[in-house]
């Protein structure tokens, strides 16, 4: 019997979809350079109810940092279970649910708002479920808390777009406050297992240590700043935030080599999970301010985290965990190197413009086109490789 041929289009679909951070890194970084041109340049475009700040916000957290957590965790714990937990036609559906809620943001009105808050939520529960069960299968306990942290993201989604249809600013801050303390917990727990490992292997350094308890008190304090955020006792949350970002300095202190600022795969790592420290630092104080006496604007602490921390962060994550799962040479030609500096001079550039200045809207405009050309270049580089088999011919 002769053997059934694959045609070439069916192979790159099979492989497309073989593991989770294949379609959503590519979605998500796209849908990245599309809203915040969106925002910058045409916000005209973004109807209401959620349109300006708030459609802003919403998508820049959820939208893309969250996604590209789903798709790292969904192909994360193939590895730390030893079972694929979405792939095929159920990924498929898992990345229509998410362009399903993007769209019918931009179309507007409270009808497209709400439907879009039940797809975004049922985007989150869906990877939480198929994760959670891959960790239940594999008996994997100490990965249980990443999809209960995933409900947390689908219930404050929800309550952050259901408060916009209702117009309750105070409540839609408050579970967009608890989202990126989630998401930022997510980080920190990330970047603790992966970062000693990527160091310590990048370096052939096996004294870089994994420091796993401080991942177990990170947890605790987590817990402790959205409780805070919860019954609305802030000063706990600074609290908590601010002896988070401690020990975030003194893991980068413990796992510091000079010789990783050779290797751009590992300095970018490390200067995004430093400026994760430094926003939960100047987030203890905003939510201590009362307390302090001091007078601080929350764009500070969130752009902080947001653009510094997450976006640095996430390009270095999205290169060096794409060329480990695509079978490719772990090295940043001149052009990835180019994708990190561009990030960080949007980081530094979209921070001073927080200030009030005359040159606040021009540094912004620049900061943007930083954050263009930075993702741009991962897309372009990453998204054949991402739509193709590995270069052994194997899907994974």
């Amino acid at each position: 019997m002769a053997p059934t041929k694959v045609s070439l289009s069916t192979l790159q679909l099979q492989a497309s979809l073989s593991m989770g951070f294949r379609p959503l890194y590519l979605l998500a970084s796209l849908w990245a350079i599309v809203s915040v041109s969106l925002w910058v340049f045409a916000p005209e475009l973004v109807k209401p109810p959620l349109a300006g700040m708030y459609w802003h916000a919403h998508e820049m957290l959820w939208g893309f940092v969250c996604t590209i957590a789903v798709g790292f965790l969904l192909t994360a714990s193939a590895t730390w279970t030893g079972i694929n937990p979405l792939y095929g036609r159920p990924l498929a559906l898992l990345c229509l649910i998410w362009i399903g809620g993007r769209v019918l943001l931009l179309v507007g009105g409270t009808s497209a708002l709400l439907s879009a808050a039940a797809l975004d939520s049922l985007f989150f529960l869906f990877a939480a479920v198929a994760i959670g069960r891959s960790v239940v299968l594999s008996k994997n306990w100490r990965n249980l808390v990443m999809p209960f942290l995933l409900c947390f993201l689908a219930a404050s989604q929800f309550v952050y777009l259901y408060s916009a249809s209702t117009f309750n600013t105070k409540l839609m801050w408050q579970s967009f406050n608890i989202a990126w303390v989630v998401m930022a917990l997510i980080s920190l727990l990330i970047g603790s297992r992966v970062i000693p490992f990527f160091t310590g292997r990048g370096l052939s350094d096996p004294t870089v240590p994994l420091l796993a308890p401080l991942q177990r008190v990170l947890l605790v304090l987590g817990a402790v700043a959205v409780t805070g955020l919860s019954i609305r006792l802030t000063w706990l949350t600074g609290v908590a935030l601010s002896a988070a970002a401690l020990i975030v300095f003194y893991q980068l202190s413990r796992w510091y080599r000079a010789a990783m600022w050779q290797e751009s795969l590992l300095w970018v790592l490390h200067i995004g999970y430093a400026c994760i420290g430094m926003g939960l630092f100047s987030s203890g104080l905003y939510f201590c301010q009362d307390v302090l006496g001091l007078q601080l604007r929350l764009a500070i602490p969130i752009h902080t985290i947001g653009v510094a921390g997450f976006g640095i962060l996430i390009i270095g994550m999205l290169v060096r965990t794409s060329q480990g799962h695509l079978g490719l040479a772990l090295a940043a030609s001149p052009w990835l190197r180019l994708s990190f500096y561009s990030m960080i001079l949007c980081a530094a550039l979209r921070v001073s413009a927080l200030w009030p200045s005359s040159f606040s809207v021009s540094l912004m405009h620049l900061s943007t086109l930083f954050w263009i050309l930075s993702l741009g270049i991962y897309i372009f580089h990453f998204s054949f490789r991402l739509l193709s088999p590995r270069p052994s011919g194997t899907l994974n």
